[in-house]
């Protein structure tokens, strides 16, 4: 059985989540704005995005990748194109409605962020920031150690 505590803190982190403002402000799903943005992201740097690199920054296996993205292609999103530097294999940018999809979901994301941060003050969201990058820091060590007694 959960202690209170524990309870408070889940309860907490579920919260949050249901708190993206993306989920109801645009057509699409949290992941695959996630997929625009890191799609985005690589074409800002000019390189191009292979599914295996998505798959990796998603956390997703390359066959789940390949069925989102053909998914994201399917309501034009997304475009494939040949890879240059291997013909047998593909990559991917954003369409123009991609794109109009991504730089709304960042308005609405800066927005959102800027007025939290203005009305809980600079000096607040510093220090939880802090305590945040602790917790998570707390969080990864223990699952770590977790994981490696399992192992054990």
């Amino acid at each position: 059985m959960l202690k209170k505590e524990s309870v408070r803190f889940l309860e907490s982190l579920r919260r949050f989540k249901n708190l993206d403002p993306l989920k109801e402000l645009l057509p699409i799903s949290q992941r695959d704005f996630m997929v625009l943005m890191i799609v985005q992201e690589y074409c800002d740097k000019n390189e191009a995005v292979r599914p295996g690199q998505l798959a990796q920054c998603l956390d997703l296996s390359l066959p789940a990748t390949s069925d989102m993205l053909k998914r994201q292609c399917d309501k034009g999103l997304i475009i494939k194109k040949t890879d240059p530097l291997d013909r047998r294999s593909y990559i991917v940018e954003l369409s123009k409605q991609g794109k109009q999809i991504y730089i709304e979901g960042q308005e609405i994301l800066t927005r959102f962020l800027e007025t939290i941060i203005e009305r809980y003050g600079k000096e607040n969201m510093d220090r939880l920031l802090l305590v945040m990058d602790d917790i998570y820091q707390l969080m990864a060590v223990t699952k770590k150690e977790m994981l490696e007694e399992k192992d054990a």
